[in-house]
């Protein structure tokens, strides 16, 4: 909640963490997405925080999206920079991110969901977003999109939208 000219206002959670400066959000997008091929981002949250995210897929045709807890890799990837949703915020976040891991073991599968998008002539593209945010502990996860549409030369792309409380806010 918040005083307005002597009003309650109140406003919702995101919203709050917005006006905070602690809401981020991470994208990775990949072209040409061969036929069984993978949108890998690879989460790493700091210990002691917890990181409430939101997935969100997009896709030119068929795919899978998938979180996974305690993948394993062998090579962590690509650095993904967070934005930071108050533009004005120098508030940063300890959460690292990484688009491209080499993965060995995806790890324990905690949800996955069908991103309808078509396939052959066709596909026309979709969309899928978790309604609730996860709450991730620290530790790895795994969040992918796997193209399932017998089509070669595919876009799909994962959004990360997230924040970390204070531990103040968690009690």
């Amino acid at each position: 909640m918040s005083l307005d000219l002597g009003h309650v206002l109140a406003i919702n959670q995101v919203h709050h963490q917005i006006h905070k400066g602690t809401f981020r959000t991470i994208s990775a997008v990949m072209e040409g997405l061969a036929d069984g091929a993978f949108v890998r981002v690879l989460i790493r949250v700091a210990p002691d925080v917890r990181m409430h995210v939101r997935l969100a897929g997009t896709t030119s045709a068929n795919m899978i999206g998938r979180l996974f807890e305690d993948p394993l890799t062998s090579a962590d990837g690509t650095g993904i920079l967070s934005h930071a949703r108050n533009r004005y915020s120098s508030v940063a976040t300890t959460t690292l991110c990484f688009t491209g891991p080499t993965v060995t073991s995806t790890g324990t599968k905690l949800v996955e969901t069908f991103i309808p998008g078509g396939s052959g002539g066709n596909a026309v593209g979709g969309s899928a977003s978790s309604f609730e945010e996860w709450v991730l502990t620290d530790g790895d996860y795994l969040a992918e999109i796997e193209n399932i549409s017998g089509n070669n030369n595919q876009i799909a792309g994962l959004t990360l939208d997230f924040y970390e409380p204070t531990r103040i806010e968690r009690i």
